[in-house]
């Protein structure tokens, strides 16, 4: 499984085995030729399982199908690389794959361990600069590989603040396997750490780290299916990306769900609810804008520019504060050097425009708690749903802004003056943004 193979059977494998040597090892020389066995019965399976699909039998599947025909291999595709993957193996171009076509699929997206092109590109980004940092201590031995102990760093750069439990776990699951592999080789006393990674080893932790966040997926999504209908209504989908660590409000999970139908990675789906597929390419769409808007985007970007005087693609930290002034928030100093820690993982003090966007969603998430906490204690819950009601609206936005944001936005003309009542999303909208453009 280390080395990308889907269809492992424990039991085949020592049979194979054990055929091969009656030792409890394989030489070099018997491993190949177990490889060979093992690709052979593999291509076997995936013909079983081709057939299966081609319910016609034509000999081809049509190009819509790879993706189920993946997930049946235990895979859970994305769209967006089936796509790229299909351009390149649909040989003749009739928008059909035989089964050689497919088993070119299965080898391009086994090479990419499911990431497409771009996320590759990023990845090698973060690679590079990982090991740049692996030279400042001394633990590169060379420019293709990168320090084991350096995993945690790379997944957390590569997929965000929210991904530093899955890659504690994954980062000491790497520092078992060297320590298990040095005991094995007869060493009697603790290795120094763990070895070193091929950029396409630490590809396939990366695909790793992508299956854990799936799996949490899946336990959240079946968690609000209570029906078990194998969808959720899209009146639940706020509470299940909640459990997920974002608050968002409706409005932009229609913009994002609408999006993903355009961009052709929802499919399967209506007005009345998402089944897994589609909600894990919506949870795909959602990391890659951070739970925000294209107008919200539009917005962090022109600031990021603004403060980008040379073009660089960096802003220095330090500006910080005067970028949250710009977009209308106030933040004590404390809070943006919490916020800066999380995102800024090498530590080289600036950020481009991917750490930006994901210092303003955790700024974000620490204000809507901050909004959550003052609509509940102050909404009227005997209404369904909550309201505040108009009166408590003022003392309720005053509550939730700091003393500096009120200045700024009086500075700029706002009043806080309501005319109606207001449910938490109305709420967010007239109290998380108090600057208007």
């Amino acid at each position: 499984m280390h080395l990308g193979y889907t269809q492992v059977d424990e039991d085949h494998c020592k049979e194979m085995a054990d055929g091969i040597s009656r030792f409890p090892t394989l030489e070099k020389g018997e491993f190949v030729f177990f490889m060979e066995k093992h690709v052979e019965y593999e291509l076997e399976t995936f013909k079983d399982i081709f057939e299966r699909f081609d319910e016609d039998g034509s000999g081809t599947l049509d190009a819509d199908e790879p993706c189920v025909f993946l997930m049946s291999l235990g895979f859970t595709p994305l769209r967006s690389i089936i796509r790229e993957s299909l351009d390149l193996v649909d040989l003749d171009g009739n928008g059909v794959l035989d089964f050689e076509e497919t088993v070119i699929l299965m080898h391009v997206y086994r090479h990419s361990e499911g990431f497409t092109i771009q996320e590759l590109q990023e990845l090698t980004s973060v690679f590079i600069d990982q090991q740049q940092q692996g030279m400042q201590t001394g633990k590169v031995t060379d420019e293709k590989s990168l320090p084991a102990d350096r995993l945690y760093s790379l997944l957390l750069q590569f997929f965000g603040p929210r991904a530093a439990d899955f890659s504690v776990e994954l980062q000491q699951e790497l520092s078992s396997a060297g320590r298990r592999k040095s005991v094995g080789a007869g060493t009697t006393t603790s290795p120094t750490g763990p070895p070193a990674l091929t950029f396409q080893e630490a590809v396939l932790w990366a695909r790793r780290f992508r299956e854990k966040m799936f799996t949490n997926y899946r336990e959240v999504f079946d968690k609000y299916d209570d029906d078990h209908s194998k969808s959720i209504d899209m009146s639940e989908v706020k509470n299940v990306i909640k459990d997920l660590g974002f608050t968002i409000p409706q409005k932009t999970v229609d913009e994002l769900v609408y999006e993903a139908r355009v961009r052709g990675d929802i499919v399967h789906t209506n007005n009345e609810g998402l089944d897994y597929d589609s909600f894990v390419h919506f949870m795909q769409i959602l990391n890659e804008t951070d739970g925000f808007n294209r107008e919200e985007i539009a917005r962090i970007e022109k600031t990021f520019k603004k403060f980008d005087k040379d073009d660089s693609g960096d802003i220095n930290s330090i500006e910080l504060s005067d970028m949250l002034r710009e977009l209308g928030q106030c933040s004590r100093m404390e809070e943006v050097r919490s916020f800066l820690s999380a995102v800024d993982i090498n530590g080289n003090g600036v950020l481009d425009i991917r750490e930006f966007i994901r210092f303003m969603r955790l700024f974000r998430e620490k204000q809507l708690a901050r909004v959550k906490m003052v609509f509940t204690k102050n909404a009227d819950h005997f209404q369904n749903p909550p309201v505040l009601l108009g009166p408590e609206v003022e003392n309720a936005i005053l509550l939730v802004l700091s003393e500096e944001a009120v200045e700024v936005a009086l500075a700029d003309g706002q009043t806080f003056e309501n005319q109606k009542s207001l449910e938490f999303d109305e709420f967010v909208l007239q109290s998380a943004n108090v600057k208007a453009e």
